[in-house]
This record gives structure tokens, sequence and C-alpha cells, in this order.
């Protein structure tokens, strides 16, 4: 199973779309770049629980006036962002045991990064792309054997780019 990934979409947005996206969205970076364009990071949607929280001026949005509404906190974004409340819950995870399970994958992997004249071209902690085909003593559907997933005639392989803010 593992961590479930968090997708963040990076775009270049008016000032109007950088708006609507930090009200529905979690932002993490809001840049302005120019007059009128905004680089926004954002993942997922608010939480409708956060959303009511919002202090929004209820004078220019006569449809939307609630009397029970008007019993909530009056926060703007900065101060639930300072609070706290914002924060989602994780996954309940051991963060020890993931560090040594993969570890030891990275470790199991090395036998297969360096069988001689087979050289490694890319590996993860569970795949590797190697130019010719193991052993069948070490392929199949067995613990502790490697599958084959695809048999590639051409491919390019792109290292990963972090970004770091």
């Amino acid at each position: 199973m593992g961590m479930k990934e968090i997708e963040n979409f990076i775009q270049i947005v008016t000032k109007a779309e950088a708006e609507n996206l930090d009200k529905n969205k979690n932002v993490s970076i809001l840049s302005e770049l120019n007059e009128n364009n905004y680089l926004v990071m954002y993942n997922g949607d608010i939480s409708e629980n956060i959303k009511n929280l919002y202090c929004f001026d209820s004078s220019n949005d006569k449809e939307n006036v609630n009397p029970e509404k008007n019993k909530r906190y009056k926060l703007n974004k900065s101060e639930i962002k300072k609070s706290g409340i914002n924060k989602t819950q994780a996954v309940p995870s051991a963060v020890h045991i993931a560090a040594a399970i993969s570890s030891y994958a990275r470790m199991l992997i090395n036998d297969y990064k360096n069988i001689p004249g087979n050289p490694c071209i890319m590996s993860d902690t569970d795949s590797a792309a190697l130019p010719y085909p193991l052993p069948s003593h070490l392929v199949g559907d067995g613990l502790g054997q490697m599958k084959l997933v695809h048999k590639i005639k051409k491919g390019i392989f792109v290292k990963k780019n972090y970004i770091i803010f």
C-alpha cells in the first residue's frame, strides 16, 4: 500500500483565477508575476468545514445570507492558516518502519543494479530497467522475485527534478 501521493498543480493564472483558487484550493504558493498574472501551486479542495469558517462580506452577496452562518467564527484565510485547523489528518503511519522497509528495498535492488554484463539503466526501490533479461530463477510471482512488467524496445529516461522553494 504505502503513503498516499499528494498531487500538486502549478499554474500561471489571472488575478481573478488566483483569487478563486485561493478560496477553494489548498494553496501553498501564490506569487504575483506581473499586474494580472500569478503563479499558483495548489493541491486538493479546502474542506467545506474550513470554508464555512471564512468571514465573507455578505453585503455583496444577499442571496447567500443565512442567519445561522452569522454565528460562525469570523476568520480570514491567514488566521485560519495560523490556527492550524486547516491541517488535513494524515494517514496513520509508522515512519521508522517505512524507513526500514525502503532502506532494505534499496539494499536488495543493488543485486540487480550490479549484474556483470547487464548494466542497470534506471532503478527505483522496487524496479529496474536492464538491457538484457534476468536469469529465469530471479523472475516470477514468488516473494523476493522480480516481475517482468514490460519489454522496452526504445526508451527515454528523464531523471527526477526537485524544486526547492
